[in-house]
C-alpha cells in the first residue's frame, strides 16, 4: 500500500513559486548526514551520542539498530561483530550481510528499532540533555530523512529537490520515528490524565508497518533507571567517542581531497 500524498499546489507564476515553497518549507525539518558544521545532524541515527542498554554500549542509533537486525535473525556472529565495530560504514556492511527469511516482517521491527533507539539517544546517552532540547525546538514541524539513495529510511531525495518531489517520497522511517520519539517526550514532559507513557503500536502509515503483533512492549530505559556503574562506563567512553569523532571528521575531509 503507497501512502497517498496530496499533490502540492503549482502556483501559476513564478513570483509566487519562490514565496510558495519558502511557506512549505518552514513546515519541515531536512536532515540526512551528521557533522558539526550541520546544524540537523543532531538527528542523523549516524551521530555520536553514546548510550548503554543491557550491558552493550551503542555509539550511534545507527549501531543499535544493526544489533537489532541481527538479533531478529538470530545471526550471533554478526552480532557479536557489531559490538565490536565502530566505523559507521563497518556496520553498515555488515547489516547488510544479514540474511534470513521473515525481510517483511524485519521491516515492522526496523520502525521499532529506530524509535527505541532514538529514545535512549534522547534521554540516556551522555548528550541527551542537549539533544532533547534541540529535538523538542522542532515543535510540530515534520522531520524529514532527506537522503537521495534511501526510499525506506529516508525518502529518495536530497533536501534541494525534496519539495518540489513531495508526491514521490519514500517511507522516511527515520524522520516518523524521530517524530513518535519527540511525541513521547512532550507528553512525558505534560502528561494528560489517563495517558500511556507509550502507544500500543506506532502509527508509521506504512502496511508492513501495521500490524500490532509485530510489535514487543518493552519501553527504553531512562537515564534514571541506568545504575551509577553503567553510568561511569559511558562517561569514561567520551574521550574516545571524542577521539573517534576528530578521526571521522579527517576521514571525511581525505575522502573529499
Amino acid at each position: 500500500m503507497q501512502n497517498k500524498v496530496p499533490t502540492p499546489t503549482v502556483p501559476q507564476n513564478t513570483a509566487g513559486m519562490s514565496s510558495s515553497l519558502h511557506q512549505r518549507s518552514d513546515q519541515f525539518v531536512f536532515f540526512w548526514k551528521t557533522g558539526k558544521e550541520l546544524p540537523n545532524g543532531y538527528l542523523s541515527a549516524w551521530h555520536l551520542s553514546p548510550f548503554m542498554h543491557e550491558g552493550y554500549i551503542y555509539l550511534t542509533v545507527h549501531q543499535w539498530m544493526a544489533v537489532q537486525k541481527a538479533r531478529f535473525f538470530g545471526d550471533k556472529s554478526a552480532e557479536e561483530k557489531l559490538h565490536e565495530t565502530i566505523d559507521p560504514e563497518d556496520i553498515s556492511t555488515i547489516a547488510a550481510g544479514i540474511k534470513g527469511d521473515g525481510a517483511k516482517k524485519w521491516g515492522s521491527m526496523m520502525g521499532k528499532a529506530a524509535v527505541d533507539g532514538s529514545y535512549l539517544k534522547f534521554t540516556a546517552s551522555l548528550q541527551a540533555p542537549d539533544l532533547k532540547a534541540k529535538l523538542l525546538e522542532t515543535g510540530d514541524r515534520t522531520l524529514v530523512k532527506a537522503s537521495p539513495c534511501d526510499r525506506f529510511s529516508g525518502i529518495g531525495y536530497g533536501e534541494s529537490i525534496a519539495l518540489s518531489k513531495q508526491q514521490f517520497w519514500g517511507g522516511n522511517i527515520m524522520g516518523k520515528a524521530l517524530m513518535e520519539v519527540r511525541r513521547r517526550l512532550v507528553e512525558e514532559a505534560q502528561p494528560l490524565p489517563g495517558a500511556t507513557s507509550r502507544p500500543a503500536t506506532y502509527d508509521f502509515d506504512i502496511e508492513i508497518m501495521s500490524t500490532e503483533d509485530d510489535w514487543e512492549d518493552t519501553p527504553a530505559p531512562t537515564a534514571d533507571e541506568l545504575d551509577s556503574s553503567s553510568m561511569d562506563k559511558l562517561t569514561g567512553l567520551c574521550a574516545a567517542v571524542e577521539q573517534l569523532s576528530k578521526c571521522m571528521d579527517a576521514m571525511e575531509v581525505a575522502k573529499a581531497a
